[in-house]
């Protein structure tokens, strides 16, 4: 049987794992363990399912298609806390194993790779555990609740070999290789500023109020504060800091991660937050927020969201020869006016141009060919942990009210020193 993590014992952990991010760069450093080998060689991959809620029905689905399309995968077991998901969930599958505790199903010699879509506050510790016993994962987003959560999962994913792929499905958009083609040319130029615009995540809630004989309230809640019995913090966890980062990771985290992977990932230099509560109710997350990200090398990225935000671009990349707007299903490239001349002698622009997204890739789909080759997915750990960088140092300035950078030396969030005013000429 694999080892046991309670969340306390995961979290513990975590706050050491800041000590391997010292560098901005994506890829794994040279010290890392090749890929480990694929189940087995196995033709059909056993896949086990935690957390069988609203995204991880569709997950579920999903998987169970391909299954019956004989695509060489197989749902074996799935796992919920809320007693009819889990029996809704058992009865799709038809699962040799169902089971309130994920730590069996983790712990299963019969499963090669688990899908978690569990709240935001079981992600890492799950994830960390399923790495750790050999198996492969797709985590939902965010990668984690907090940023050393994240970077123990990029840790233990570099350590162990396995394939991670984090759910940040904006990052199979097919509008991002049209940006990252503009981005990696000349017709960008520097990205200077970027304005991102995710909408608000669109909540689901249970079939019916949990019942204390319904659902695993302790499990559910782990090891964090004791509280009482709540079906509010069940049905609506993501109002409350103990399970969520709130808006930060709900919305923004599929774009940052999108954003990061076309214009290249660093370690942020300085990160701001404001927000607060536009529709009153028993929240403790936000509903309202921005944050700014200052990135070394003269990139910023201002990014908010809100309950009122319903259309407009999903992000703006203005770099210095042009500007970038990224649509859902197309992109729109501006020239600067002091470049335009530059462009139109390139590429025959001196105007506005569109360009129609093509087709997107699927993460789950990139997920399990990757266990099959053991080459990178779209979305692994070392991307997911920047993304969650820039998100997860924005909850904790909007939770601190400061600002806050990023201690390259103690690897580790620290309040930002004050600005140095530039001097005026004359």
């Amino acid at each position: 049987m694999g080892k046991r993590f309670s969340r306390r014992e995961f979290l513990g952990t975590a706050v050491i794992a800041t000590a391997g991010c010292a560098t901005g760069k994506r890829v794994a450093p040279a010290t890392a363990p090749r890929a480990a080998p694929a189940p087995s060689g196995r033709a059909t991959i056993r896949v086990g399912v935690i957390g069988c809620g609203a995204r991880g029905t569709v997950l579920l689905q999903d998987l169970l298609q391909r299954q019956r399309n004989a695509a060489g995968v197989h749902v074996a077991g799935v796992c919920d806390v809320y007693a009819p998901r889990l029996e809704r969930a058992k009865a799709m599958a038809r699962a040799a194993f169902a089971y309130r505790d994920w730590q069996e199903l983790v712990d299963l010699e019969d499963i090669d790779a688990i899908v978690i879509a569990t709240p935001n506050h079981w992600h890492a510790p799950m994830t960390v555990a399923a790495l750790e016993t050999g198996k492969d994962v797709y985590c939902e987003t965010p990668m984690a609740r907090t940023v050393p959560e994240a970077l123990a999962v990029r840790d233990c994913a570099r350590r162990t070999g396995r394939v991670c792929q984090i759910g940040a499905t904006e990052v199979a958009a097919g509008r991002w290789e049209v940006v990252r083609s503009l981005i990696g040319g000349e017709v960008v130029g520097p990205v200077r500023w970027i304005h991102a615009n995710p909408a608000p995540k669109r909540l689901l809630l249970a079939e019916s109020e949990p019942m204390p004989d319904t659902l695993d309230w302790a499990a559910f809640t782990g090891n964090g504060p004791p509280i009482a019995f709540d079906p509010d913090r069940y049905l609506h966890w993501r109002r409350y800091w103990d399970y969520s980062g709130g808006a930060a990771l709900d919305s923004f985290y599929p774009v940052f991660a999108a954003l990061l992977e076309a214009t290249g990932p660093e370690l942020p230099e300085r990160v701001s937050a404001a927000g607060g509560v536009a529709v009153p109710d028993a929240r403790e997350t936000p509903d309202m927020f921005m944050t700014t990200i200052e990135y070394p090398h003269g990139k910023t990225i201002v990014s908010a969201t809100s309950v009122a935000r319903r259309r407009g671009p999903i992000a703006v990349i203005r770099g210095e020869h042009a500007d970038v707007e990224v649509h859902r299903r197309k992109v729109v490239v501006t020239p600067e006016e002091a470049y335009k001349d530059d462009l139109r002698e390139q590429y025959g622009w001196d105007r506005p141009v569109v360009f129609g997204a093509p087709a997107s890739r699927d993460l789950l789909t990139d997920w399990l060919a990757r266990i099959r080759d053991r080459t990178q997915c779209l979305c692994d750990a070392e991307l997911g942990h920047h993304a969650m960088l820039a998100c997860g140092m924005g909850v904790e300035a909007y939770r601190q009210r400061t600002s806050l950078s990023w201690d390259r030396d103690k690897k580790r969030m620290v309040p930002a020193p004050p600005r140095v005013a530039r001097a005026q000429a004359g």
